[in-house]
């Protein structure tokens, strides 16, 4: 499925689609882009979490690391050199843009990580992913932006993907 949602939809956005659009996949760029640039525009609501953000920061980082300075190991180089992340644009204007993209910004309670394990569980996901369902589930949300196939068979999700 497309990222084609009907206009005035909720739905929760995946790390992914964030670090498609920071990093400009040669895939799923032209995509997620429009479908956030929606977001903002407000045709859509969009839902994420701190852990979400956290995540495709992290991973736009180490992104930002391999296309500049090695392809391999980007993680282990950063650590090894911590003083590059100041020359990290790509990584630093992702932070700086990800508020200006109107997206609800859902808590984790302390209690929300008994419905964590009992998704991991039923679903068989990992944490942050069925840290996902059980925010959406909070929120009472159906549609998820995302491009991980895991979601596909989880009752009353509707998984939209950039491809």
């Amino acid at each position: 499925m497309s990222l084609d949602l009907p206009p005035g939809s909720r739905a929760f956005v995946d790390s992914n689609i964030l670090i498609y659009h920071f990093t400009q996949h040669p895939l799923f760029s032209a995509l997620c882009t429009p479908f956030l640039r929606r977001v903002v525009a407000g045709e859509i609501t969009g839902f994420t979490s701190a852990l979400v953000i956290a995540d495709a920061l992290h991973k736009v980082m180490l992104a930002d690391v391999q296309s500049r300075f090695v392809q391999t190991k980007p993680l282990a180089f950063i650590q090894r050199h911590p003083a590059l992340i100041a020359s990290l644009a790509t990584y630093h204007a992702a932070c700086h843009d990800i508020g200006g993209m109107k997206l609800h910004v859902i808590p984790v309670e302390a209690p929300d990580f008994r419905q964590i394990s009992g998704a991991a569980i039923a679903h068989n996901l990992l944490t942050n992913d069925a840290s996902i369902i059980a925010l959406m589930r909070r929120e009472s949300l159906e549609h998820l932006v995302t491009n991980d196939d895991d979601f596909d068979d989880i009752s009353g999700i509707t998984p939209w993907k950039p491809r």
